[in-house]
């Protein structure tokens, strides 16, 4: 079971501020909330719906990827060979459900509270847990 979209709520809450901006360290320092999902359940049942991109399409550091019609693929037409050829942690980078999955809670391993955890010495920044809230 792949947690694809584990980090993905964690991590578009706080790449959507501005770098320059004064309101993107308050964003990292609040705790937010993670749900980990049986993406193979969720992949399966919603096959049909399932668009996949390669890129963090949230993301333009350290610059902007090209983006366009081709950016998501249906899972039938993903270039899963190609992208292998990379390493697996970059085979598939994000995952939507067109319409949405209504019934999200359905396919939650687990929820957590996260926040980002900076080392300014080292100029590293991490993820860490705050506390777990489900199961």
């Amino acid at each position: 079971m792949a947690p694809i979209a584990e980090l993905t709520s964690f991590l578009l809450a706080h790449q959507r501020a501005s770098p320059d901006s004064d309101v993107r360290p308050r964003i990292l320092c609040e705790t937010h909330v993670v749900l980990t999902l049986d993406t193979l359940r969720l992949a399966t049942d919603f096959q049909q719906s399932i668009t996949l991109a390669p890129m963090n399409t949230g993301n333009t550091r350290p610059y902007a990827h090209r983006r366009g019609l081709l950016t998501f693929s249906r899972m039938s037409e993903y270039p899963f060979g190609k992208r292998l050829r990379r390493p697996l942690y970059y085979t598939v980078v994000e995952l939507a459900v067109e319409a949405g999955v209504r019934n999200i809670m359905d396919y939650v391993i687990e929820a957590a509270e996260m926040r980002c955890s900076t080392c300014e010495k080292a100029k590293l920044q991490g993820i860490q847990l705050v506390k777990i809230l489900y199961p």
